[in-house]
């Protein structure tokens, strides 16, 4: 449930006329403002050979191969940027020293403070009614152990490690283009969705 709230917003991702990429964002982001312009990132996507891999040449894979490519793609994406990222227990890419803490109230923030974590940003999701904290680990103690020693101290809060994620699936091919244009008419009630996977 977490990740689902963590998730940010985003445009459709099949507008009419404005097929592009999400932006990146602080918490859900596809590919994190801070990894912009390093090594390993080009823009907001991630390069090398492990990530670029065609629709057609995907189709011929089977899950155990995908799934050893994104594996790959993901440790290379955490070893070019091992200043901002780490992995989780997962192999997932995290921010480095950071914990999100979900709904914190003032007593739990200072029970974490006197622990010695710190306040790096808060953000509130007012449609939601749900307000994030970052939370900063003490210095060099990883994220992983870190976020187990605050569960012990706070076993009613709500943390996790601040993952980062990327869009789920692959450009559209000129078929996909095509078919996702339509007539350009949008029709029936709005509708909101929060889209996307782990990194």
């Amino acid at each position: 449930m977490m990740a689902a709230l963590l998730g940010g917003g985003a445009q459709a991702q099949l507008l009419p006329g404005n097929i592009g990429a999400l932006p990146g964002q602080v918490t859900g982001g596809v590919i994190d403002p801070l990894l912009r312009g390093a090594p390993g990132t080009v823009g907001n996507t991630v390069s090398g050979t492990v990530d670029t891999l065609s629709v057609r040449a995907a189709e011929t894979l089977d899950r155990a191969s995908l799934r050893d490519l994104r594996r790959a793609r993901l440790q290379a994406l955490i070893r070019a940027n091992r200043d901002v990222l780490e992995a989780d227990d997962d192999g997932q890419p995290v921010r480095r020293g950071e914990i999100i803490a979900l709904d914190a109230s003032p007593a739990l923030l200072a029970q974490a403070r006197a622990a010695g974590f710190a306040v790096l940003r808060e953000d509130a999701m007012e449609d939601l009614g749900v307000r994030i904290h970052v939370l900063g680990v003490p210095r060099g103690e990883a994220g992983r152990k870190a976020l187990v020693r605050l569960r012990k101290l706070a076993p009613e809060g709500q943390f996790d490690l601040n993952h980062v994620f990327e869009p789920a699936g692959g450009a559209l091919g000129a078929a996909g283009a095509a078919a996702a244009a339509g007539n350009g008419k949008a029709g029936g009630d709005p509708v909101g969705m929060i889209d996307g996977g782990v990194a």
